[in-house]
């Protein structure tokens, strides 16, 4: 049985290679704060796409060269891959929970914690580095004397706004992510 594969497009500033192989490391997030990043991660579902190595889309190629990029592509994914649609943004930093975690992280810290020094913070400090894995995000939580493990996932909700795509259609507008199950996939100019 074949797979559906939707299709994506990605626009850019420069002519691209067609091939563009799997991204195999992890890379911070340039558009949510590593806090908001680390607690997606820490509580994505098992069959999701994880958003570190991901490579992301756009449903249509207006929306794709939206931010005045001019070379669009549109994708060819290999047989297997993932792909998720978060409903109703262009891009996860538009969410809401962007600034709504980072509002119940710093109420629950209080004020003293962020004047107090590294040494003082314990491992919560830690919260705020880049690609930290669910284990240790886990651990910190589940060590922390600030922190409750279940309120704190209860604040998370939003893999509830994002949809694994394997036989419906993409939605009109939405960030689309993928994970490719080999090395990379191809792209096909299309204007």
């Amino acid at each position: 049985m074949r797979t559906y594969r939707p299709t994506l497009y990605r626009a850019f500033a420069r002519q691209q290679d067609t091939h563009v192989p799997r991204l195999n490391t992890w890379r911070p997030p340039g558009n949510v704060p590593y806090i908001v990043d680390n607690l997606w991660e820490w509580v994505r579902p098992e069959a999701y796409p994880t958003r570190r190595t991901a490579a992301f889309a756009s449903p249509s190629s207006e929306e794709a060269k939206a931010d005045g990029r001019t070379f669009v592509y549109r994708l060819n994914l290999p047989e297997g891959s993932v792909v998720a649609q978060l409903n109703d943004f262009v891009d996860s930093k538009f969410h809401p929970e962007v600034n709504r975690l980072r509002i119940f992280i710093h109420e629950a810290f209080g004020r003293d914690w962020f004047s107090m020094k590294l040494a003082d913070k314990s491992s919560e400090a830690s919260l705020f580095c880049p690609c930290l894995s669910k284990e240790e995000v886990d651990s910190i939580v589940s060590n922390s004397s600030i922190l409750s493990g279940p309120e704190l996932s209860k604040e998370i909700r939003y893999w509830n706004d994002i949809r694994l795509i394997k036989e419906e259609p993409l939605a009109p507008s939405g960030e689309v992510f993928f994970a490719v199950p080999v090395d990379g996939y191809n792209m096909v100019n299309v204007e």
